[in-house]
């Protein structure tokens, strides 16, 4: 029998703390919905090297820290000082210091130097530039290894005819180009989650699958 007094990790107040800042000054941090899956994703797949795009104030890290297996490094990569410094106190507070790797910079500039494979990426960077990153981190993935973005259909914009500024069709149109692209990717099997604003999971092929995939003629 589970005691009346038991709470999940990701009920504490600490980490509604955090919830509460970022709400209070506007720093954007993923959905409960979008880190449930990322829990599920993480506890079965017990990735040994994770790479996180996008840090903000390390919200989703500490998601990724406490579900991960103990022997799991996360490499997380932020281009605002600001935040990274914020995000760095909280991994230290919750105790995952020694688990996660901070990497302040562009992450187009820093991916091509990383020279293992990664188990799992998430993506929750400049919506702009997903097809970009997705394309600079494909080479970085191991066998079997997941891609996950949040936020693919940016605000609901990708799948509605609406006007929008100049600036926002281009990311909406920069969206749409890049869920094309997972689409006709024949190295991943990408699905798209219609959970939160949209997440996108693409799992590397295997030579088995990539043969079906190519079919005859091909």
């Amino acid at each position: 029998m589970i005691d009346s007094n038991y709470k999940l990790w990701e009920e504490q107040d600490e980490l509604k703390n955090i919830e509460k800042k970022a709400n209070q000054n506007h720093i954007p941090i993923i959905d409960k919905k979008t880190a449930n899956i990322l829990k599920t994703i993480v506890l079965i797949k017990k990735p040994k090297l994770i790479l996180e795009i996008g840090t903000a104030i390390g919200y989703s890290t500490l998601w990724l820290a406490e579900y991960s297996p103990q022997y799991s490094e996360i490499v997380t990569i932020e281009r605002d000082e600001e935040l990274l410094n914020l995000a760095s106190k909280n991994i230290k507070d919750f105790g995952y210091k020694d688990k996660v790797k901070f990497k302040f910079g562009q992450a187009e500039e820093i991916i091509p130097y990383f020279r293992r494979k990664f188990d799992l990426v998430f993506i929750d960077a400049a919506k702009g530039q997903y097809l970009n990153l997705f394309k600079k981190v494909q080479e970085k993935i191991s066998d079997n290894g997941i891609i996950i973005c949040d936020n693919v259909f940016y605000k609901g914009l990708v799948r509605k005819n609406k006007k929008l500024t100049h600036k926002i069709r281009t990311i909406v149109v920069n969206m749409r180009d890049f869920l094309h692209y997972l689409e006709e990717n024949d190295d991943f099997k990408t699905d798209i989650i219609d959970l939160a604003d949209g997440i996108s999971i693409s799992r590397r092929r295997n030579k088995d699958e990539e043969s079906r995939t190519a079919g005859p003629g091909r």
